[in-house]
Protein backbone atom coordinates (compact mmCIF):
# COMPACT_ATOMS: atom_id res chain seq x y z
CA UNK A 1 0.00 0.00 0.00
CA UNK A 2 2.85 2.14 -0.47
CA UNK A 3 1.15 4.17 -3.16
CA UNK A 4 -1.59 5.53 -0.59
CA UNK A 5 -0.46 8.63 0.58
CA UNK A 6 -1.57 8.30 4.35
CA UNK A 7 -0.21 11.26 5.22
CA UNK A 8 -2.32 13.92 3.34
CA UNK A 9 -3.31 16.83 5.23
CA UNK A 10 -6.04 19.88 4.19
CA UNK A 11 -5.64 23.02 5.67
CA UNK A 12 -2.46 21.68 7.24
CA UNK A 13 -4.36 19.16 8.99
CA UNK A 14 -3.82 15.33 8.68
CA UNK A 15 -7.11 14.18 7.07
CA UNK A 16 -6.46 10.73 8.89
CA UNK A 17 -5.36 10.24 12.08
CA UNK A 18 -2.80 7.45 12.62
CA UNK A 19 -5.24 5.45 15.00
CA UNK A 20 -7.74 5.33 12.19
CA UNK A 21 -5.65 3.69 10.05
CA UNK A 22 -3.36 1.17 12.51
CA UNK A 23 -6.66 -0.19 14.19
CA UNK A 24 -8.56 -1.49 11.29
CA UNK A 25 -4.97 -3.07 10.11
CA UNK A 26 -4.14 -4.96 13.29
CA UNK A 27 -8.16 -6.06 13.48
CA UNK A 28 -7.74 -7.71 10.03
CA UNK A 29 -4.50 -9.25 10.74
CA UNK A 30 -6.54 -11.25 13.52
CA UNK A 31 -9.12 -12.31 11.95
CA UNK A 32 -8.60 -13.46 8.25
CA UNK A 33 -12.45 -13.32 6.60
CA UNK A 34 -14.14 -13.75 3.42
CA UNK A 35 -17.34 -13.02 2.09
CA UNK A 36 -18.40 -16.84 2.54
CA UNK A 37 -17.85 -16.41 6.26
CA UNK A 38 -20.78 -14.29 5.89
CA UNK A 39 -24.92 -14.65 5.09
CA UNK A 40 -25.01 -11.12 3.37
CA UNK A 41 -22.85 -11.07 0.74
CA UNK A 42 -21.37 -7.99 0.67
CA UNK A 43 -20.73 -7.53 4.54
CA UNK A 44 -17.11 -7.38 4.62
CA UNK A 45 -17.02 -4.88 2.23
CA UNK A 46 -19.43 -3.04 4.47
CA UNK A 47 -17.19 -3.41 7.15
CA UNK A 48 -14.22 -2.24 5.64
CA UNK A 49 -15.90 0.92 4.67
CA UNK A 50 -17.51 1.39 8.29
CA UNK A 51 -13.47 0.95 9.26
CA UNK A 52 -11.96 2.79 6.87
CA UNK A 53 -14.28 5.55 5.62
CA UNK A 54 -12.02 7.88 4.52
CA UNK A 55 -10.85 5.69 1.55
CA UNK A 56 -14.46 4.19 0.82
CA UNK A 57 -16.76 5.16 -1.14
CA UNK A 58 -20.04 6.13 0.03
CA UNK A 59 -22.26 3.44 -1.69
CA UNK A 60 -20.33 0.07 -1.89
CA UNK A 61 -21.17 -0.54 -5.13
CA UNK A 62 -19.02 -0.12 -8.16
CA UNK A 63 -17.94 3.07 -7.97
CA UNK A 64 -13.87 3.06 -8.01
CA UNK A 65 -14.10 6.95 -6.95
CA UNK A 66 -16.05 9.94 -6.44
CA UNK A 67 -15.03 13.62 -6.23
CA UNK A 68 -17.07 16.51 -4.03
CA UNK A 69 -18.44 19.52 -5.08
CA UNK A 70 -15.95 20.81 -2.21
CA UNK A 71 -12.81 19.21 -3.68
CA UNK A 72 -12.71 15.85 -1.65
CA UNK A 73 -11.96 12.90 -3.33
CA UNK A 74 -12.55 9.69 -2.56
CA UNK A 75 -12.00 5.92 -3.25
CA UNK A 76 -13.04 2.67 -3.01
CA UNK A 77 -10.95 0.69 -0.68
CA UNK A 78 -10.86 -2.30 -3.35
CA UNK A 79 -8.49 0.06 -5.52
CA UNK A 80 -5.34 -1.08 -2.75
CA UNK A 81 -5.31 -4.40 -5.05
CA UNK A 82 -5.32 -3.44 -8.46
CA UNK A 83 -1.86 -2.60 -10.45
CA UNK A 84 -0.56 1.17 -9.41
CA UNK A 85 -1.14 1.65 -13.78
CA UNK A 86 -4.84 1.12 -12.63
CA UNK A 87 -4.77 3.04 -9.56
CA UNK A 88 -3.37 6.00 -11.50
CA UNK A 89 -5.92 5.95 -13.91
CA UNK A 90 -8.90 6.10 -11.35
CA UNK A 91 -6.63 8.74 -9.59
CA UNK A 92 -6.57 11.18 -12.58
CA UNK A 93 -10.12 10.65 -13.38
CA UNK A 94 -11.48 11.55 -10.41
CA UNK A 95 -9.08 14.71 -10.14
CA UNK A 96 -10.01 15.90 -13.60
CA UNK A 97 -13.54 15.86 -12.14
CA UNK A 98 -12.49 18.43 -9.64
CA UNK A 99 -12.49 20.91 -12.95
CA UNK A 100 -14.83 18.95 -15.16
CA UNK A 101 -17.45 17.21 -13.52
CA UNK A 102 -19.33 15.67 -16.04
CA UNK A 103 -18.28 13.15 -18.72
CA UNK A 104 -17.58 15.50 -21.70
CA UNK A 105 -15.48 15.12 -24.29
CA UNK A 106 -13.50 17.79 -22.80
CA UNK A 107 -13.07 15.90 -19.19
CA UNK A 108 -11.88 13.05 -21.88
CA UNK A 109 -9.42 14.99 -23.59
CA UNK A 110 -8.06 16.31 -20.31
CA UNK A 111 -8.00 12.83 -18.89
CA UNK A 112 -6.56 11.88 -22.19
CA UNK A 113 -3.82 14.88 -22.03
CA UNK A 114 -2.26 13.38 -18.57
CA UNK A 115 -3.04 9.37 -19.51
CA UNK A 116 -2.92 8.68 -23.17
CA UNK A 117 -3.77 5.42 -22.72
CA UNK A 118 -6.25 5.80 -20.56
CA UNK A 119 -9.12 3.46 -22.56
CA UNK A 120 -6.56 0.48 -21.83
CA UNK A 121 -6.69 1.06 -18.44
CA UNK A 122 -9.95 1.73 -18.11
CA UNK A 123 -10.71 -1.61 -20.13
CA UNK A 124 -8.45 -3.34 -17.43
CA UNK A 125 -10.82 -1.83 -14.72
CA UNK A 126 -13.73 -2.78 -16.47
CA UNK A 127 -12.70 -6.67 -17.36
CA UNK A 128 -11.25 -7.32 -13.94
CA UNK A 129 -13.06 -5.46 -11.59
CA UNK A 130 -14.91 -8.80 -10.38
CA UNK A 131 -11.04 -9.84 -9.20
CA UNK A 132 -10.90 -6.68 -7.30
CA UNK A 133 -12.85 -8.13 -4.36
CA UNK A 134 -12.52 -10.27 -0.97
Amino acid sequence: MGHINFFAQINNKRKVKDNQLVDPIHHFNKYRLTNEDFEFPDLLGAAYEYLIKDFADSAGGKRWGSSGPKGTVNFSWRLIMAPMGIIDYVIVHELVHLEQRDHSRLFWDKVKSILPDFKRRQKWLKDNERVLNI
